[in-house]
């Protein structure tokens, strides 16, 4: 409810038409705070003196002068039985009388004694916050620099009219964050597309990890986790600037404040600031410290680790009953190989596949299909279906492994024990299920894709195996690597269209024909062809057009030179057409394949700068032979380039280098994951074609040329 009578409100009868005036103290002999103090009295003498109560009310329930909370236009309004937008045009006289006792320090009221000084000193403050807030920042940061300047400790109703005469919104993220400024200089949709990556950043530094990330990991988790949309590496870094709960660390990365974390996270993070094991009282002892020092309540030591004991998670390790540490620090630096191995090691047995896979995830993290494409490796070997063991072991004698060899011997028996060619599907599967002492489901995978048997369905409607007799001619189809995926009619056409296309003079072909040829590909109707063709525009991965007043399809091209000006800055002409070429991949059905061209032409342009600089002599380095130029491996060469201080931030090329391995090595990618590429797709491209400007840079530093 409004108040209409208050202490200060009896008094105005007696002041009002009389001679105004300060307090008789002089401003010097004041603070920051005092001053501010007895300024909400003189606008409450000027206001009622010069435009009235109503005017005065309407300013106090506005900035709380002296009311305790803030009220509206229509609230107001209701309270003096006017409508609200009556009450806003008495506001903004309100404002306009403001500015000009602010900033043209004119009261505007005959026989006033208004000290100029004090006036000029408000005027300062309100300068000075409009210097703080020109560009988005914290609240407190304004806080910061009035106390600097003014000696003004804490927050005064008049900085609420500042604000609004600056052009200024607060806004809070989410509970628990400072608040951010920003001016109308900011658009709603900017400022809000901030706010958003604050949170991002808020709950992954905080709740999701307490470990330190550089800038390029951070962005990668976040986009990772579809916390925040369209986000560039420029929103990120005034995220983090704007963000109250993190930091930045010695060491150029970002980590969450050890206030902001909760228990958990702050006991991984002082195991990870001791770098060693320790026990259950060592950590309760450090953790007190830093509670005391940030003067928080300390819990007591069995409470604590009674609310916890159930939150410990897989990023700890016990040790005996009394001790912590992080289960990174095991085997964190070790290879996938490497722990394979050192699992069937520990086992002494043959495992399965998914079994090898639990034990790798446990100790660092792992791709899906990365454990089956590994036993690949002539390290391991297959002693039975999806057992696996070392290259070493050997077979006790009569073991099948269940190769698609012996599977197409034991079913050519099978059929040869029945004499007939033709057997009930669940017949055949049952008898190698009982064979090979695996399930149903095993069972299917091994015949699905081996020729000595055909599947038909019979007017019954069951499966019936139909014996191949030329079955050894097609037994080399049956090995196929693993992750390897049967294409969909969308995406046999989709990347017949654009292969097609891009063969195609101004990679465009008329309507017709390209649908013409589709069809003699696929042998599918002309409408099944359109309809596809259609989904394909809105992927905008092609666009329709018209020569002529004829239809033509082409290849939308979504990023251009000008999206990324650092390719204008590459020296050579080859590395220039390569990323260029590379752009044209850049839309969300073939990012994976335009991030691989990028991919290699980074690769290419560290080669080619180690190798020149190697030879000059400029930098040194024992891993890369140049006799053995095209063993160099990409992690080596960054690992040389850091060693030379050619890069700063080794985490960004880590990530580069992966990035670049998994498009390399990884079997297709599903759609989930190319959407996931595509949301970040121009953060992605950007770090790769800077880190290409830069090493051609270098190169052409050091023999000038131009030409790679």
């Amino acid at each position: 409810m409004l108040k209409t009578k208050t202490p200060q409100n009896e008094k105005t009868t007696e002041t009002r038409n009389a001679s105004i005036c300060l307090p008789e103290e002089n401003i010097q002999n004041l603070s920051g705070d005092q001053i501010l103090d007895q300024t909400s009295i003189l606008f409450r003498q000027l206001l009622e003196n010069k435009r009235g109560d109503r005017a005065w009310m309407v300013f106090d329930q506005r900035f709380q002068f002296f009311s305790k909370e803030q009220h509206t236009f229509d609230e107001i309004g209701e309270y003096f039985k006017v409508t609200g937008q009556m009450i806003h045009l008495i506001h903004k006289d309100n404002l306009k009388y403001a500015t000009k006792l602010i900033i043209e320090r004119k009261t505007g009221i005959k026989g006033t004694t208004v000290k100029q000084e004090w006036i000029t000193f408000i005027g300062n403050v309100h300068r000075v916050i409009g210097e703080a807030t020109s560009t988005p920042c914290l609240e407190k940061t304004v806080l910061a620099r009035l106390a600097k300047e003014f000696g003004i400790t804490r927050f005064h109703p008049f900085m609420n009219l500042s604000y609004e005469l600056n052009g200024v919104r607060k806004i809070e993220p989410t509970s628990g964050l400072d608040r951010v400024c920003f001016t109308k200089s900011i658009s709603k949709v900017d400022a809000d597309r901030i706010i958003h990556a604050i949170v991002a950043v808020d709950r992954i530094l905080t709740r999701e990890t307490s470990l330190p990330l550089s800038d390029m990991e951070l962005l990668s988790q976040i986009l990772k986790a579809r916390l925040a949309k369209s986000l560039t590496a420029s929103t990120l870094l005034d995220a983090v600037r704007l963000c109250s709960s993190v930091e930045i660390t010695a060491g150029e990365k970002i980590w969450g404040k050890f206030t902001s974390l909760s228990r958990v996270n702050q006991i991984e993070r002082i195991l990870f600031e001791e770098g060693k094991p320790l026990q259950k009282n060592e950590i309760y002892k450090r953790l007190a410290q830093r509670l005391v020092q940030s003067g928080e309540n300390v819990p007591g030591q069995r409470s604590l680790f009674n609310q916890i004991s159930g939150m410990m998670d897989s990023r700890f390790q016990a040790i005996g009953k009394w001790g912590w540490k992080l289960a990174i620090w095991e085997d964190e630096t070790r290879s996938i190989i490497e722990l394979m191995v050192r699992c069937l090691q520990e086992a002494g047995s043959p495992l399965s596949s998914s079994e090898i896979e639990a034990y790798v995830a446990e100790r660092r993290s792992v791709g899906k299909h990365s454990v089956q494409t590994y036993l690949t490796h002539p390290g391991f070997k297959k002693m039975g279906v999806d057992r696996w063991g070392l290259r070493d072991w050997k077979l006790p004698e009569g073991t099948r492994t269940w190769s698609p060899e012996e599977v197409a011997e034991f079913v050519a028996s099978f059929y040869k024990r029945r004499k007939t060619d033709q057997v009930p599907y669940t017949d055949l599967r049952d008898a190698v299920a009982q064979e090979a002492r695996i399930t149903n489901r095993q069972v299917n995978g091994l015949l699905r894709i081996n020729p000595v048997i055909k599947i038909q369905i019979n007017d019954a409607e069951k499966r019936i195996a139909i014996f191949q007799a030329d079955y050894s001619e097609n037994l080399h189809l049956a090995h196929r690597p693993f992750g390897k995926r049967q294409e969909t009619l969308e995406q046999k056409l989709q990347d017949e269209t654009i292969s097609y296309l891009r063969r195609c003079p101004g990679r465009q072909a008329a309507l017709n024909d390209l649908i013409q040829r589709l069809t003699q590909k696929t042998g599918k109707p002309y409408r099944t062809i359109f309809t596809y063709l259609g989904r394909m525009g809105k992927k905008d991965l092609i666009e329709k057009t018209y020569l002529s007043r004829v239809p033509y399809i082409r290849v939308k091209m979504i990023f251009s030179i000008n999206s990324f000006p650092a390719i204008e800055k590459i020296h050579s002409k080859d590395l220039r057409d390569w990323a260029i070429a590379a752009l044209t991949y850049l839309n969300p059905a073939e990012i994976d394949k335009g991030l691989f061209e990028l991919g290699k032409a980074f690769e290419h342009a560290v080669k080619c700068y180690l190798e020149k600089a190697i030879k000059k002599g400029t930098i040194t380095c024992s891993g890369l032979s140049l006799n053995k130029i095209d063993d160099w491996n990409l992690a080596t060469m960054v690992d040389c380039a850091w060693t030379n201080h050619l890069i700063t931030d080794k985490g960004t090329f880590q990530f580069l280098k992966q990035e670049r391995n998994d498009r390399a090595h990884g079997a297709r990618i599903s759609q989930e994951e190319l959407d996931l590429y595509w949301t970040g797709a121009e953060n992605f491209a950007g770090m790769f074609i800077q880190a290409i400007q830069l090493f051609d840079r270098l190169l052409f530093e050091v023999d000038g040329s131009e030409t790679v």
